[in-house]
């Protein structure tokens, strides 16, 4: 079978499943929900918002926004909240709403984010830019990290604040998709994901077609299709480099401290006149003759 072809059953079997899982999310819409049985991306709200590949969720002041095609589970509780008090949840909080979730991911460009809920695969940080095969995430721990819009979970806003890295956009690696970001990083020290039994680190190389990561004695053959996010430089460098910068900074303010106490008591005792330092003091009368 042609590729052409291949394309085209993938197209209508996406097609299928996006017609499918609107028509049943949709009969809950507004309903008082559980996301997830249980685990880091369990979440218990209203229904807000239904999207060909994703719905929204309002829980506890935050819109949480679901790729469908991982949700394992949603419940609907047999007591569910009156209607006047469905969307007490949603306050304030802005909703966002697009036709699909990497539009979503585009309007969320320049904002604080938090991908997935919880566990190895959370990421916080500022989310730079939305590319076709790719998104890039400014995190506090790892820099500038190359996420898989595949294996994203969840999304939502963070009110958490974050620091602000002047030129990060000017380090941004000019690529199509994830397979070019990857080509970028061939031969350099790379963190693939960003923990659980799945997070390795090493150098990366390309062999016969295959991604692989050597690291001491050991070659690991890694699937790019597995890839959840990639970036630069060992687990955790730009946190540890910051507590590092800090604590620098901790200890000249320490040893300076002394020494600035010494001169600002100095200053107050002189005073400079032209080129000449009077000295300020008690008045000693002259001895007369």
């Amino acid at each position: 079978m042609s590729n052409s072809k291949n394309d085209q059953h993938k197209e209508a079997d996406h097609s299928s499943k996006s017609r499918f899982y609107r028509a049943f999310f949709e009969s809950l819409l507004g309903n008082d929900v559980k996301i997830y049985r249980g685990g880091p991306e369990a979440k218990h709200g209203v229904l807000v918002d239904v999207q060909s590949d994703y719905v929204a969720l309002s829980a506890k002041h935050s819109v949480i926004y679901y790729q469908v095609e991982h949700i394992k589970s949603i419940s609907v509780p047999t007591k569910p909240k009156p209607p006047h008090h469905q969307h007490d949840d949603l306050g304030e909080v802005e909703l966002f709403s697009a036709k699909s979730f990497h539009k979503l991911l585009k309007k969320m460009e320049n904002q604080v984010i938090k991908l997935n809920q919880g566990g190895p695969e959370s990421i916080h940080g500022m989310l730079l830019s939305v590319r076709q095969g790719f998104v890039v995430v400014d995190s506090e721990d790892d820099g500038l990290v190359y996420v898989n819009p595949h294996h994203i979970k969840s999304v939502s806003l963070s009110s958490k604040e974050v620091m602000d890295r002047e030129n990060m956009e000017e380090n941004m690696i000019t690529a199509d998709d994830l397979y070019d970001v990857l080509h970028h990083f061939e031969n350099k020290w790379v963190s693939i994901n960003r923990g659980g039994p799945e997070a390795i680190e090493g150098v990366l190389f390309l062999d016969d077609g295959y991604y692989k990561l050597t690291r001491n004695e050991e070659v690991i053959r890694v699937d790019p299709f597995h890839i959840r996010s990639v970036s630069s430089g060992p687990k955790g460098f730009m946190k540890k480099s910051q507590e590092e910068e800090k604590d620098e900074n901790k200890k000249e303010e320490q040893d300076n401290g002394p020494m600035d106490r010494k001169r600002a008591k100095r200053k107050n005792r002189y005073s400079l006149e032209g080129k000449k330092k009077v000295k300020h003091g008690p008045l000693k009368k002259k001895r007369r003759r």
